[in-house]
This record gives structure tokens, sequence and C-alpha cells, in this order.
């Protein structure tokens, strides 16, 4: 246990830098994805920008006609002998 520690404590202090840099993109790439909302007008090349990041960062990265919900989750139908009640 004590050796888990150590090694959390040492990737703190290695990577506290770099997680600097990601909570500042993080923040400026929802800020950028605020602007639609907004109604703020931006160029052209803007709209296209943001049109194509919208979808990564509503993490949609799988089209809609691969992940169907019965893929997912599926329930066998319970016969009426099975009820508790019945």
């Amino acid at each position: 246990m004590k050796i888990m520690l150590i090694v959390a404590v040492a990737m703190n202090f290695v990577l506290a830098g770099s997680m600097q840099y990601m909570m500042i993109m993080i923040r400026s790439l929802q800020m950028i994805l605020h602007l639609p909302m907004l109604n703020v007008i931006v160029p052209g090349n803007v709209n296209m920008f943001i049109g194509l990041i919208i979808p990564i960062a509503m993490f949609d990265v799988l089209e809609n006609d691969y992940v169907n919900p019965s893929m997912l989750f599926e329930f066998e139908e319970e016969s009426k002998s099975d009820d508790i009640f019945g």
C-alpha cells in the first residue's frame, strides 16, 4: 500500500505541469463550443471548425446506424407462468 502511495505522489509531481495545460485546453474548447449558443457572429471558417469539433466534444464518435439499442441491451420476455403474483 505504501508503494502505491509513493507512486501516486511521484506521478502527481511528474504530471502536474501537463495536467495544467490539459485543463487550459479543455476550458478554451468549452468557450469556443459555447459561441453558437450565445449567437456570436463568427466567420465561415470558424463555423466549419465548430461543426467539425462538436461531435468530438459531445463524444459522438460512432454513427447512429452502428449503435443500435438492441445491440446494447438484450432482454428476454418473461412468460406469465413465471410471475410471482399471478
